[in-house]
């Protein structure tokens, strides 16, 4: 099937209401299953075992479901049934988050140990239903290139001309809507094949489902990461008559939706970057990248300041005794305290600087930023983003040629929108004007990025110019009889930790904690919390709150054959200078206002530091004392940033 086939839909004004799920009660229909490889267009993404009967197929939902009999589009929905029927409880739903994640292949891969359906495989049909607005759920193309999607205003009005009902559409409530069109119609199909085994295993309960049913009690069972969760709670407060058993895996906190569960994100993140320093640090007899997280971070700070974005502005981690020069670690404390405490305000020197210089030379490719902010979700990729930085120690990032650019970039569709089009869709924050002025401000005066972020959120900037639509459903699960079940990392950095504490709360489910900081816990070679997740939803065990510990690292510390590093001779320089060089003008600007420094001091009759410790420890915080007194080195400071902007051709 043509995954490009639906085309460009025709527009219709009217806009999406949150409705009475009595308004939008599933019409039985007949789904056509072929198998996935085929459907989607590629063969199996790793995993798919011979054995494994991975189909597709659609049902036809209301894109207005005020209006039910209006326009329709095809979603798409995959199963892969229980590998025993005849032990089958039904059909078990899962979503992996977003907004906009891919489902459809959610359940793989799905042999022992391999994936979240390793072990649920024997007990159900394993269905996944694809969200609205993806290719292979009515998702359309809109008039304008994919770059768009990096300004919200931008994407809405190209998406919203080629087709505004759908647009509108694009919410949590209508996805849920939509998950239950499919649990209707699979119910309807196991009725017509003569019936489904009730929850607690077809051996207890006599029967057997057919393939892709519900228990026999018509309910659904579920399973959902990140924002899967608050699909899934959203689906259970509109439809808890149909809820079985569902497990919300890295839970959103539905008080933050949405400005403010993106700021807690971007601060948490902050934190979880600065372990994963220390934790390649506690490894340094494998990485060599530095014994303490300061020196990681400047090891890393090397290569991402060359980045084609000119990588991230970040407050370095606390420095460390290790961190000082021999003959001051006796009476280190101290001096410790003042580097530590000027951390941030040397920080931005660097940063403005280099956000006025434009100091990052516009070629590299190492990717390391990017890996970065994706390994702040999961320890597997701490030994990613070491091995990368090894790698390019070692061969270099590689280079654009001068003035590459993308050429006739690819159209933007509702596919690469999906997650703003939902959180705007339906974000009842307007932002605050205040935090949307300070989050510029910090973007061009080299504020800590992570902070820009969360100012961002709050200040409504990640909406601007996208209206909403609709409004959040309030979500309530004292109608359910089942107790959801909650997994919630204590250090989660993309859904942090009180998400879980209140989505238990307001659905009525019990909360399990799981020590570390990982997104996602189920599924992950944890034994302690699958085996709480499966005598959940196998055996009906609601377990008690309680604390797990958190899994083990699988991926190897390095590859089968690492290459040999040399030393490392840049970690001393990079300390010493306090700050990475990403050009011979910064430099020279540096050593400048250095000699400012080293003038007002000796006029002072002050003592004189060390030479590394003079730059590690105070060079960069004196400048910014200078700068706010005025004299001699703020001059230094006016005449290096004039003659850096000469140098490299910025008025």
């Amino acid at each position: 099937m043509n995954r490009y086939r639906w085309g460009v839909a025709a527009a219709a004004a009217a806009s999406v209401a949150i409705v009475n799920p009595a308004l939008a009660q599933a019409q039985p229909q007949t789904i056509e299953w072929v198998g996935c490889p085929q459907y989607l267009g590629y063969m199996d993404r790793g995993g798919l075992a011979a054995d494994v009967d991975w189909q597709c197929g659609e049902v036809q939902v209301p894109v207005d479901y005020s209006d039910p009999d209006g326009r329709k589009i095809d979603v798409s929905v995959s199963r892969i049934p229980a590998e025993n029927p005849a032990q089958s409880q039904g059909a078990l739903f899962g979503n992996p988050g977003g907004p906009g994640e891919q489902a459809l292949d959610f359940w793989l891969p799905v042999e022992e140990g391999a994936g979240p359906g390793a072990r649920l495989h024997e007990n159900y049909d394993l269905v996944a239903v694809e969200p609205r607005g993806l290719s292979y759920s009515g998702g359309v193309a809109c008039d304008a290139p994919v770059t768009a999607m990096l300004d919200p205003a931008a994407a809405y009005t190209a998406c919203m001309a080629a087709d505004p009902q759908l647009v509108q559409s694009l919410t949590t409530a209508n996805t849920a809507r939509d998950m239950e069109v499919v649990r209707a119609t699979l119910a309807a199909e196991k009725d017509a094949h003569g019936g489904a085994a009730a929850h607690g295993g077809a051996a207890a309960h006599g029967g057997a489902a057919a393939h892709g049913g519900v228990a026999d009690d018509g309910t659904m069972d579920y399973l959902g990461y990140s924002y899967g969760t608050y699909l899934g709670a959203t689906y259970a407060t509109l439809y808890p008559e149909e809820t079985g058993r569902f497990v919300f895996d890295s839970a959103v906190n539905p008080d933050w939706v949405w400005n403010e569960q993106a700021a807690q994100q971007a601060e948490a993140r902050k934190q979880r970057t600065d372990d994963m320093f220390a934790w390649i640090a506690a490894h340094d007899d494998t990485y060599h990248l530095g014994d303490t997280p300061l020196k990681v971070f400047h090891a890393w700070k090397g290569i991402t300041d060359e980045e084609l974005s000119g990588g991230m502005n970040l407050t370095p981690p606390d420095a460390r005794m290790g961190d000082l020069p021999e003959f001051v670690r006796p009476v280190g404390e101290p001096v410790l305290d003042v580097v530590n405490a000027t951390a941030e305000p040397r920080a931005r020197v660097d940063g403005a600087v280099r956000a006025l210089t434009g100091a990052d030379n516009g070629r590299a490719t190492s990717g390391l930023t990017g890996t970065t902010l994706n390994a702040a979700g999961s320890r597997e990729m701490w030994p990613v983003v070491a091995r990368r930085m090894q790698d390019i120690r070692q061969y270099g990032a590689g280079t654009l040629a001068p003035g590459t650019r993308m050429v006739d970039p690819p159209q933007l569709t509702t596919d690469d929108v999906l997650f703003t089009a939902v959180t705007c869709n339906e974000n009842p924050q307007s932002g605050d004007p205040v935090q949307a002025a300070l989050a510029q401000f910090n973007a061009q005066t080299g504020g800590n990025a992570y902070d820009v972020m969360a100012q961002r959120a709050r200040g409504g900037v990640d909406c601007a110019g996208w209206s909403a639509s609709s409004a959040p459903v309030p979500l309530d699960g004292s109608g359910l009889d089942t107790a959801p079940l909650v997994l919630q990392s204590e250090h989660d950095a993309l859904t942090p930790y009180p998400g879980g504490v209140e989505l238990a709360e307001e659905m009525g489910g019990v909360l399990v904690t799981v020590q570390g900081g990982d997104h996602g816990v189920f599924g992950r070679g944890n034994e302690a919390v699958d085996k709480v997740v499966d005598d959940y939803l196998v055996d009906g065990v609601v377990p008690q709150p309680q604390v797990l510990p958190e899994a083990q690292i699988r991926t190897p510390l390095t590859p089968p054959q690492p290459a040999p590093l040399p030393a490392a001779e840049d970690l001393n320089a990079a300390m010493a200078q306090g700050f990475s060089v990403a050009s011979d003008a910064v430099k020279q600007a540096a050593q400048q206002i250095d000699s400012a420094v080293a003038q007002r001091d000796a006029a002072q009759g002050g003592p004189v530091q060390d030479d590394a410790m003079q730059s590690d420890a105070g060079q960069t915080d004196d400048v910014q004392a200078g700068s706010a007194t005025g004299g001699p080195i703020e001059q230094a400071v006016d005449d290096a940033v004039d003659r850096i902007g000469t140098v490299l051709g910025v008025e």
